[in-house]
């Protein structure tokens, strides 16, 4: 379980977050939802220990947040961010490979359990990623983080500019992962995917969680929608 609590995070003199908390269990995908600006990448990037911070994150009952990226990667949290930050002279494969992290054993995926999840990379696994188009970068992204079997992942606007085809795919993978047991702590911005696939669902303005509930619970709460989330 991720559990953040009375986080605080910023940039320089600027402060985006005000005493966040929030918590994402095993198996479940809970949805970040707010207007551009409201500090949802923000706390994907405190979580991942990219940005300074203060407060308490545990994953699994341990602190991380006095660790590195590449440590709280190690203690297995995936991330997949908003820039998809693929290797463009690098190959699928490649990329794919870079994914794998020391002492993750044999819960890391195989290239074969990778093309056979993403059938998709397999025909471009010699192509650099740089010629791919937007939508088999996201794909790239995503299955990079899987590489080494995350039990949380952090997924940062998956479907930002993709086509309604490429949006319920995405969709499908997370819910796929979700009854594979990971947790899921999805950064969105379209309501309607963040509806299908969270069993739970925050909304954040002005750096703070305004509202924590099902989708069932947002879809009867008006104000909510009309204040932090209708532009």
């Amino acid at each position: 379980m991720l559990e953040i609590e009375n986080l605080h995070a910023g940039y320089g003199g600027s402060r985006i977050l005000s005493g966040v908390s929030l918590d994402v269990r095993h198996g479940e995908i809970v949805a970040v939802l707010g207007r551009n600006g409201a500090g949802r990448s923000t706390l994907a990037r405190a979580v991942m220990g990219q940005i300074a911070r203060t407060g308490c994150i545990r994953w699994q009952g341990q602190r991380i947040d006095g660790l590195a990226p590449h440590e709280i990667a190690r203690r297995g949290v995936g991330y997949v961010p908003e820039t998809r930050d693929v290797f463009g002279s690098l190959t699928v494969e490649q990329n794919l490979l870079l994914g794998l992290r020391p002492g993750t054993g044999p819960r890391a995926l195989t290239l074969a359990d990778a093309y056979g999840r993403f059938a998709e990379l397999q025909t471009r696994r010699d192509t650099r990623a740089a010629a791919l188009s937007g939508g088999e970068q996201q794909l790239l992204a995503v299955c990079r983080a899987l590489m080494a079997a995350p039990g949380l992942l952090i997924v940062d606007e998956p479907t930002e500019g993709l086509a309604p085809r490429l949006v319920a795919r995405i969709g499908h993978i997370l819910r796929e992962l979700r009854d594979d047991g990971v947790a899921i702590l999805l950064i969105e911005q379209k309501l309607t995917l963040a509806m299908q696939c969270a069993q739970r669902v925050a909304v954040m303005g002005r750096g703070a969680i305004r509202f924590e509930g099902t989708p069932d619970d947002l879809a009867k709460t008006p104000e909510v929608r009309k204040e932090w989330l209708e532009v």
